[in-house]
C-alpha cells in the first residue's frame, strides 16, 4: 500500500479526537458481530477518545501495542496487549485510533489481524467517502452479521439486502475465465462479482475509485486470498499500478452504464495497455433503444427538469470508434437484455 491510497478526510481536523465517531465505529462492529473489540494505538490520541466511556460495557478488551515491555500495563482504561495476545482473547474487531504517520505505521502492521479475519476500522477514517460507500458497506456488513447468526435491520430499498449477480452476465464471464488467469475488475464495489472469480484466478486486481470500499469491504471479505489480491484506488482511469501486458481478462459490470463515451474510451485505453496479446475485456453497458426510452420516461423524466439522468448510453458503433483507434476488436455478446448489453473486446495490436 502506498500513501496515495489514503485520502485524508477534509471535513474536520483529523488530529482532533472525536469520541462520538469512535462510538459509531464500535456500534458498527457490534452490529456485525465483530466483538470483542480492541483499540490499536497509543498516546494521548487514544486517551482523549475516552474509549471506555463511549463503548458498551464488556465490548472493549484491550489496547494493542506491539512495542516490547508494554504488555500488561494499562492505558486509557484498557489493558495493553500485543497482537498475538489480542488474537488469543478472540478479538474480532479492531479500531486503529491514530492519524498521519502514526496511522500509516499502524495500518501497515494490520496483516496478522486481517489474515485472522478481524474486522479493521479506523478513527478518524482516512478515506474520502464516495457516493455509494455507505450503501454498499451497510449491505456487506449486514451480510456478515447474518452469517454470524444475527438479525440486522436493513433500512434501504436499494441496493437490495441480498444482491444477486445476473446470470446473463455471469455466464459469459465464467465461460471466458480460466484457472490461473490474471483478472482485473473495474468497480469491484463490495465484491458481488469478485466472489465468482477470485478463487480460480492466479492474480486478481480489484480496482475502485473508492479506497474506503477497497479497505472496508473487499480486503476483509477476501482476506483469505490476500496472496493473489491486488487493491488499486484509481480515480484517473489510468490503472497506473497494473503492469503492462499482465492481464488475461478485464471486466466491469453495472459500472460503465454510468460512464460517458470519453470516459469509456479512457478506460479502454488503459485496459489495452495492461492486457496480454489476445486478452479479453467484458463490459456491461446500456444503449438508447425502445426499452431505454420507456425506462427514462417512467423513472427519470418526472424529476429531470432540463437535466440528464445518471445513465449514459453507449452504442456499439460508438464503442467501435474507440476500439479501432486503440487496437481492439469489439462485438456484442448475446442479445440486448432490456436496454443493456454485453460487449466483448479483444486485443489485436
Amino acid at each position: 500500500m502506498t500513501s496515495a491510497l489514503l485520502s485524508p478526510t477534509a471535513v474536520r481536523d483529523p488530529g482532533v479526537p472525536d469520541p462520538l465517531e469512535f462510538a459509531r465505529l464500535v456500534q458498527r462492529l457490534v452490529a456485525m458481530g465483530s466483538t470483542p473489540v480492541a483499540v490499536m494505538g497509543s498516546g494521548s490520541f487514544v486517551q482523549r477518545l475516552m474509549p471506555t466511556t463511549f463503548a458498551p460495557a464488556g465490548t472493549l478488551v484491550g489496547l494493542i501495542d506491539d512495542q516490547p515491555g508494554r504488555a500488561g500495563k494499562t492505558w486509557a482504561g484498557l489493558t495493553v496487549m500485543d497482537t498475538p495476545g489480542a488474537l488469543s482473547k478472540g478479538v474480532r474487531g479492531v479500531i486503529i485510533a491514530a492519524y498521519g504517520r502514526e496511522f500509516e505505521r499502524l495500518w501497515a502492521r494490520r496483516g496478522p489481524l486481517r489474515e485472522a479475519g478481524v474486522s479493521i476500522l479506523a478513527c478518524p477514517c482516512p478515506f474520502e467517502t464516495k457516493g455509494w460507500d455507505e450503501c454498499l458497506i451497510e449491505q456487506y456488513e449486514c451480510a456478515i452479521a447474518r452469517e454470524r447468526g444475527l438479525r440486522p435491520l436493513y433500512h434501504r430499498t436499494y441496493p437490495p439486502e441480498h444482491p444477486v449477480a445476473w446470470d446473463w452476465l455471469l455466464r459469459p464471464l465464467k465461460e471466458t475465465a480460466r484457472p490461473g488467469m490474471s483478472v482485473l475488475e473495474v468497480g469491484s464495489g463490495a465484491g458481488l462479482w469478485t466472489q465468482h472469480l477470485i478463487e480460480q484466478a492466479g492474480t486478481y486486481h480489484a480496482v475502485d475509485y473508492s479506497a474506503r470500499l477497497l479497505y472496508e469491504a473487499i480486503e476483509p471479505r477476501f482476506a483469505r486470498y490476500i496472496g493473489k489480491l491486488r487493491l488499486h484506488h484509481d480515480e484517473k482511469a489510468l490503472l497506473a499500478d497494473v503492469p503492462d501486458a499482465s492481464v488475461d481478462l478485464a471486466f466491469s459490470f453495472d459500472v460503465f452504464v454510468h460512464f460517458k463515451p470519453d470516459l469509456v474510451h479512457q478506460y479502454l485505453r488503459a485496459m489495452h495497455r495492461v492486457l496480454k496479446p489476445g486478452g479479453t475485456i467484458l463490459l456491461h453497458l446500456v444503449t438508447w433503444n425502445r426499452k431505454a426510452l420507456e425506462t427514462w420516461q417512467e423513472k427519470f423524466a418526472p424529476h429531470l427538469q432540463g437535466r440528464g439522468d445518471e445513465m449514459h448510453y453507449n452504442t456499439l458503433d460508438s464503442l467501435r470508434v474507440s476500439a479501432d483507434a486503440i487496437g481492439l476488436r469489439v462485438e456484442q455478446v448475446g442479445p440486448e437484455v432490456g436496454w443493456a448489453y454485453l460487449a466483448r473486446f479483444t486485443k489485436t495490436s
